[in-house]
């Protein structure tokens, strides 16, 4: 068991810093305080011993500057005056630098002013025995005898007054030097005694809280793998601080989990979509409850079984080719195949798949879309039946109607010729939207095929002119065509039918009187077929809907015109087959452009006359 503390792993951590650091804090004033007291007294017995040093080598210039002396007037030598000279030179610095020795002691400073004033004295009286051998002068000996008397008593009482100076500072050395050691012994004891207070206190300290900490933190250790090994918890942490508040967040959060994974199970169990995974092999792994509404097998029959045994075997390598890019591209995709139950029907499948390179293995929601196949299916067939149960009589019924018109059939009135000419128009316009039908419905499944080869762009451009001329016609709008030389790859069929709907969409909403002009020019690897008019134009936030199904954008001048709203959408669709791009640039009262796009990688090449045609489909490249 610890002890516990209402603090925080902060105040505990700022316990552990502080309480070392001032301890610390304490040591290193103590620890100057008996520096300063060392350094102190080791001042004091430097200066002491300075002292002597000044004061006998002050009594060795007098000394020295009275045996010169003696010796020059006795001799009159003049070497020995010269060292009289120099020595009265130096008694002036060397007073000097004694007295700045003790200039900090009142007392050592006034015995020093002593000597000074004796040295004046003895110096005076070496003047006055000097000069009259300077001058050449007779001197008695009984004049000698007295100046040689009074030297000595001058002597003697400077000897005495410096004999005080050492006294004094001898003194001093004596008792600064036991002071000193004591104290530097103070210094190395108090320091020896801070840094194992120091490093004791720290451990202890230290391992006090480490005790604490390490040992919820294990518990905190021991969760992590229990909840791993999805077995209880220990009870929760009662402390307060950020370790209970962590034990209490994981609480927490394997609470979440348990919630979620049963969420998850649950979702799992009773989704109606398969939800898999394959090892990369091809083999399940895992299989949801799902499977055996969907297949008929339960998940423990399909369990190590291979993906081959369920698929199709015609449709075996297109699904294994699927799987293998989602794998080799380490992503996610989709693709469809066709799978047989237990019971022997086989079904459509649409698979989202996503490749996990940790777990090295394919994560699978299998969806069952044979009622949609088998409404394509069904669509196709109603197509097919629109494609030759209808258009064959509509063409019989325009047929017979044309043949009205010119009279091949007897004379009839003009009221009857009238009704004839409106019914043949109805007819075509219901052919055009049975042709249209069956266009996109071919474009949305994929089945539109386009037959690419060497064609004079010219040619395009003439034919798809004169399919709408009778329209311009009557409509009073003037076409204008640029000229023409250039030979592209296309489809041709479905090229003109690209440009007929655009010119006559041109030619309805241009106003009588006004002009549509084609033109064709060549960019950096593209070559633009162009149908400008000057009608009213399209505002700029429809102009994306007029490219989408069964949707007209409402003109500028507010007049619908007829059309299934299939036409641009169909052109769209051929244009991004070849490669290429519709531009769609209008403004409102300012006629409308649009430029067909198309890559010169189709286009722009030589062709002979032995050039074929090229099958391409939707989704080619």
């Amino acid at each position: 068991m610890y002890l516990r503390f209402p603090l925080s792993l902060s105040q505990k951590g700022l316990i552990v810093v502080a309480g070392p650091l001032i301890l610390q804090l304490v040591f290193v004033a103590v620890l100057i305080f008996l520096l300063w007291q060392a350094e102190h007294d080791l001042r004091e017995e430097t200066r002491a011993r300075a002292i002597i040093s000044e004061v006998q080598s002050l009594t060795k210039l007098y000394y020295d500057a009275g045996s010169a002396l003696f010796v020059y007037c006795a001799t009159r030598s003049p070497a020995y005056r010269e060292r009289y000279d120099l020595a009265l030179h130096r008694i002036p610095e060397q007073e000097k630098e004694l007295g700045a020795v003790v200039a900090d002691e009142p007392e050592l400073s006034a015995t020093v002013g002593k000597i000074k004033a004796t040295g004046k004295r003895i110096l005076s009286l070496f003047h006055q025995v000097r000069q009259p051998f300077d001058d050449g002068r007779p001197v008695s000996v009984q004049h000698s005898r007295q100046l040689q008397r009074q030297g000595e008593i001058l002597l003697s009482e400077m000897v005495l007054q410096q004999k005080e100076l050492v006294r004094r500072s001898s003194g001093i050395i004596a008792s600064s030097s036991p002071a000193a050691a004591q104290s530097r012994r103070n210094v190395v004891f108090f320091l020896c005694l801070a840094v194992t207070t120091s490093v004791a206190v720290t451990l202890a300290l230290g391992a006090f809280f480490a005790r604490s900490i390490m040992s919820r933190l294990a518990v905190l250790s021991d969760n992590a793998k229990r909840l791993a090994q999805q077995e209880p918890l220990n009870a929760p942490l009662l402390e307060e601080d950020e370790i209970s508040d962590l034990d209490r967040v994981f609480h927490e959060m394997t609470n979440a989990l348990k919630l979620a994974q049963a969420k998850e199970k649950a979702l799992v169990e009773n989704a109606r979509d398969v939800i898999c995974s394959l090892d990369s092999s091809g083999r399940f792994l895992i299989v949801s409850p799902a499977v055996q509404t969907m297949l008929g097998y339960s998940p423990l029959e399909l369990l190590g079984k291979s993906l081959n045994d369920v698929v199709l075997s015609e449709e075996q390598d297109r699904t294994s080719s699927a799987i293998q890019q989602v794998m080799t591209e380490k992503g996610s995709g989709s693709f469809e195949s066709r799978i047989r139950k237990m019971d022997g029907t086989v079904i459509d499948v649409l698979w989202s798949a996503v490749w996990s390179e940790r777990e090295e293995a394919l994560f699978s929601v299998l969806h069952d879309i044979t009622e949609l196949r088998d409404a394509d299916r069904l669509k196709q067939e109603v197509m097919e039946m629109v494609s030759h149960d209808l258009r064959i009589p509509l063409t019989s019924i325009k047929s017979v109607l044309e043949l009205l018109d010119i009279g091949a059939l007897g004379s009839i009135s003009d009221e009857a010729r009238r009704r004839i000419k409106s019914a043949d128009q109805a007819t075509g316009s219901l052919m055009k939207l049975v042709n249209d039908l069956l266009d996109f419905e071919k474009i949305q499944s994929g089945r539109l095929e386009l037959f690419l080869e060497g064609v004079p762009l010219e040619e395009v451009v003439t034919e798809s002119v004169e399919a709408v001329r009778e329209l311009a016609k009557q409509a009073e709008v003037r076409l204008v065509v640029a000229p023409v030389a250039l030979t592209v790859i296309i489809d041709r069929d479905r090229f003109i039918q690209v440009l007929v709907n655009l010119l006559s969409n041109a030619v309805k909403f241009s106003p009588a009187g006004g002009t549509v002009s084609l033109s064709v020019e060549e960019e950096p690897g593209y070559f633009v077929v162009t149908v400008t008019d000057n009608g009213c134009g399209i505002a700029r936030e429809l102009q994306e809907v007029v490219f989408e199904r069964f949707r007209q954008a409402m003109p500028a001048d507010g007049r619908r015109r007829s059309g299934t709203g299939l036409g641009l959408p169909i052109c769209r669709s051929i244009v991004k087959l070849h490669g290429g791009e519709i531009l769609l640039d209008s403004c409102p009262g300012r006629g409308s452009k649009f430029a067909v796009r198309i890559p010169m990688t189709l286009g722009a090449v030589e062709i002979d006359g032995d050039s074929k045609g090229v099958s391409r489909k939707e989704g080619q490249k």
